[in-house]
């Protein structure tokens, strides 16, 4: 840690003397950093709000989330919201980790909407062009596609709120099913 203060210190005098000496002869030059470097490949896929209906169980990561999904009393569908970030093209998945079923009936996930969050400022130009893999897709116990996309992200992080899609999925399960463990996965395309 100490090193790495004077270091910094050094740093700074040796661009000040070369600004100096610069000017010394003339030149008007300010002088200029250039930071060149290369941004992993990444996405990111975080539920964006829970309920009495969703509820967030340990997590597969960064670009994975398991929910668990509570049917509602009046027996309508569920909408589970995400906030989707990355700068590759990518894919979401979904699979149905468990449910406390008698006869076996697994949950429907369908796409409901796919906007711009926060008014999207950040968002690549074609963050919004979708293809949705199916108007129903029935889970299982294998990932299955949902949708796929271009890059989302232009720049930020995580925590950026205009650089990501708001993708919300409604969930049916079968009328003997009252809870179902599903995890999303965002995963860049290769």
């Amino acid at each position: 840690m100490h090193f790495r203060k004077h270091l910094t210190t050094v740093f700074i005098v040796v661009a000040l003397y070369q600004t100096t000496e610069l000017s010394a002869f003339g030149q008007n030059s300010l002088g200029s950093i250039a930071i060149a470097g290369r941004v992993s490949p990444g996405v990111s896929l975080q539920l964006a709000q829970t309920s009495q209906n969703v509820s967030s169980l340990a997590g597969t990561g960064g670009a994975g989330v398991a929910v668990r999904i509570r049917r509602p009393s009046d027996g309508s569908d569920v909408a589970v919201r995400f906030l989707a970030r990355g700068n590759v093209d990518y894919l979401i998945v979904a699979q149905q980790l468990s449910a406390l079923v008698q006869s076996g009936d697994l949950a429907v996930i369908s796409v409901a909407e796919i906007q711009a969050n926060a008014g999207g400022g950040n968002l690549a130009t074609s963050a919004l062009s979708v293809a949705i893999a199916d108007e129903r897709i029935q889970m299982n116990r294998s990932p299955a596609v949902i949708l796929s996309g271009a890059r989302v992200s232009r720049r930020g992080s995580n925590l950026t709120p205009d650089n990501a899609l708001g993708i919300v999925f409604v969930v049916h399960l079968p009328t003997d099913v009252e809870t179902a463990d599903l995890n999303f996965q965002m995963l860049a395309k290769r």
